[in-house]
């Protein structure tokens, strides 16, 4: 539920990126991502592949505490997910300081559209009349 398709489509990206690039040096397609290769021990596929390693584990633990804390807090998870959809804000933000990416209005009208909904989400329950869970 939470290894997005775009993940997913980064990865495939990236590789074919790679696999083109090593095609034209060396006419093989796929590009050798082997610790060993032609006998030595390749340190950047070792890093490489431990980084990926470490963030993977990183974000599921992560993806994976916040639904405990929020169960544990009678929280919906639901309202956590949402809370997560609010990301392109963070990424408009991230965009200006590393691109200069300025953002067009209907970006703007976008984002607060995702944050105005988010928040009505959030809010259901008060606006439904929900039962408040209080435990002493």
């Amino acid at each position: 539920m939470y290894n997005t398709t775009g993940g997913l489509t980064a990865g495939l990206i990236a590789n074919l990126y790679w696999a083109s690039k090593n095609y034209k040096e060396t006419g093989v397609f796929w590009a050798n991502q082997n610790f060993i290769v032609d006998g030595r021990l390749r340190w950047n596929h070792v890093v490489g592949f431990s980084v990926f390693v470490m963030l993977l584990f990183s974000c599921q633990n992560l993806v994976y505490l916040t639904i405990y804390f929020a169960t544990a807090a009678n929280i919906n998870v639901g309202v956590i997910t949402t809370i997560w959809s609010i990301d392109p804000v963070n990424m408009a933000v991230i965009d200006y300081w590393l691109f200069g990416q300025k953002l067009q209005y209907y970006h703007v009208v976008g984002v607060l559209s995702i944050v105005a909904c988010s928040a009505l989400v959030s809010l259901s329950g008060y606006f439904e009349g929900a039962p408040q869970i209080i435990e002493d």
